[in-house]
């Protein structure tokens, strides 16, 4: 694979992070449910870091500095969401519904992760470098931990009483 090629998949990476990161960013800023906002700021700042990572490997690249071996140097912030939303539920006394904007923009952004993952796992395919192989299933390894984030936050508005329920543990035997 040709750095010209790894460049393409960079900057067809990088849209798709910042089409993420508008959508989240949006999101924070319309969501009136506490949960969502801090939900929705964890993924906005993690495409953000995302999007800075692949600059600094470009730019390595760019200058010469390093072969495509650079692109293993990429090392990804893992997100806990079972322990992010953990947090988040034992806090909560009272389950607030979403409203509509903010169901229709986990489904949108659903939409935009499944997107991204099947992008970088076609590129993964095509590759033969060892080093772009590893950086794009990082990358394809954190757009599912942002599905699980949002898929569980789905499950959060569609059924708070069962998410709590599950996030917590509880048991109904009375007791």
């Amino acid at each position: 694979m040709e750095k010209n090629d790894v460049f393409d998949i960079f900057c067809t990476v990088v849209q798709m992070k910042e089409k993420e990161m508008r959508l989240y960013e949006k999101a924070v800023s319309s969501c009136k449910d506490s949960v969502g906002v801090q939900t929705f700021g964890m993924l906005r700042d993690s495409e953000r870091e995302q999007i800075a990572r692949i600059a600094e490997i470009q730019t390595t690249l760019k200058s010469g500095g390093a072969s495509l071996d650079a692109c293993r140097l990429y090392v990804p912030k893992s997100v806990d969401h079972k322990a992010f939303m953990k947090r988040i539920a034992a806090g909560r006394k009272k389950l607030d519904k979403a409203c509509v904007d903010d169901l229709t923009a986990i489904e949108l952004a659903l939409s935009l992760e499944n997107e991204a993952i099947g992008y970088l796992n076609g590129e993964k395919e095509r590759t033969e470098a060892p080093g772009v192989m590893d950086f794009l299933e990082n990358l394809a390894s954190e757009e599912r931990a942002h599905h699980a984030v949002l898929a569980d936050l789905r499950f959060y508005y569609l059924d708070p009483e069962g998410w709590f329920l599950e996030k917590e543990r509880a048991v109904l035997d009375g007791a």
